[in-house]
């Protein structure tokens, strides 16, 4: 096998078809050479693992999770080798350290100071390894001063149809790959594919569900009212960037979950500046809440620091993972640890998943055409 272009897998081809796209297509979007490399890579490894299931269209309307638009961030957005990573996410890709036991959705990363039976608990401090991280952000080379801000990611989310009288909750997987162009007058445009629906098992499901009622392909843009400049206008002190990001009012003690979720918020639908980056991880560095849980390799194969901490939700926890040699953000995941009657998993269990491929700023003339946009 020479790469994705080369196999006849009848199930990955039904994979490639359902969303528009064949592989090898020249005009599928790549955000550059390396993340084509790895894409092709991770599939050429993965397209001998059994699958099952026929695809089916997926829903969500927004790709917020659930429970987190109180930030008034939007997420980031899009495809690079869209399908490639559609099948390497039900595969997943595992860490450096002892590989945990199977889950219920695809694959935990793998973590050199905890296994996945002790999620719920693991973690040790993290106040170190967050300073030397602040320190290598600072030195991060800054944005060009180009207009719009464009961030691509590939990611994961749940999709939950609720308990009725006959059934229990019914769950599945949506691989999105998204694309967001964050303008200077405030508006945000985001661009999202979706792949098909997984089931806890991590194989492709036709099980029927409001997921189906959501075409494959959405076009947005809509008014962001914290507009275009908002990581440049948060407080410059520690203390005053806490009460931003994690009010007390609003995050009660999960304080470390509420800072991890709007980091993870904020990369998702801004180009971050070194300096800010840098405050970021000082301010996670300040609260003991936030733990490390060392090093992995993320769902692209970066090698990565992941950091942990309590969800508002007591049943999950989320982590952020971050770039040991630069202090890049990389990413995030949101990981159930606890039984959860509202959600059709069993722990440990992925429920979430985004990796930043590309944040920079871009000319006008490099944005889609918006005729077919859809404006609220």
């Amino acid at each position: 096998m020479t790469g994705p272009e080369h196999h006849d897998d009848p199930e990955l081809r039904r994979l490639l078809d359902s969303i528009g796209l064949r592989a090898g297509d020249p005009s599928e979007p790549v955000s550059n050479a390396e993340s084509s490399r790895r894409a092709e890579a991770m599939l050429a490894r993965i397209v001998e693992q059994p699958r099952g299931g026929d695809r089916r269209p997926t829903r969500r309307r927004a790709w917020w999770p659930a429970g987190r638009r109180w930030t008034g961030l939007s997420v980031a957005a899009a495809l690079v080798a869209c399908v490639l990573v559609a099948v390497a996410l039900v595969v997943g890709v595992p860490g450096p350290g002892p590989q945990p036991a199977a889950a219920q959705t695809p694959p935990l990363l793998g973590f050199s100071l905890a296994h996945a039976d002790g999620l719920r608990v693991a973690g040790e401090p993290a106040h170190a390894s967050l300073i030397a991280l602040a320190q290598r952000a600072a030195h991060l080379p800054e944005a060009p001063r180009l207009p719009v801000q464009r961030i691509l990611a590939e990611a994961w989310s749940t999709s939950t149809d609720p308990a009725d009288e006959d059934n229990g909750p019914r769950t599945v997987l949506v691989p999105r790959h998204l694309e967001v162009f964050q303008f200077e007058d405030g508006s945000r445009r985001s661009i999202e594919r979706r792949g098909a629906a997984l089931d806890s098992h991590g194989r492709v499901t036709d099980q029927p569900g409001s997921w189906d009622d959501v075409a494959p392909t959405t076009d947005e843009t809509f008014a962001n009212d914290l507009g275009a400049a908002y990581p440049e206008s948060l407080p410059t002190t520690i203390s005053g960037l806490s009460r931003r990001l994690a009010p007390p009012d609003a995050c009660g003690k999960a304080t470390g979950g509420c800072l991890l979720s709007a980091v993870s918020d904020l990369f998702a639908g801004y180009v971050v500046d070194p300096a800010t980056t840098a405050r970021l991880w000082q301010l996670l560095a300040s609260d003991p809440s936030i733990k490390s849980l060392g090093s992995t390799t993320d769902r692209l194969g970066r090698s990565a620091e992941a950091f942990v901490a309590d969800a508002l939700d007591p049943t999950q926890r989320i982590l952020i993972l971050i770039d040991p040699a630069t202090g890049l953000y990389l990413g995030s995941e949101t990981i159930l640890v606890r039984p959860n009657p509202d959600l059709g998993f069993r722990p440990p269990a992925v429920t979430q998943f985004t990796a930043i491929v590309g944040s920079t700023r871009v000319a006008e003339s490099s944005v889609p055409d918006d005729s077919t946009t859809t404006h609220y």
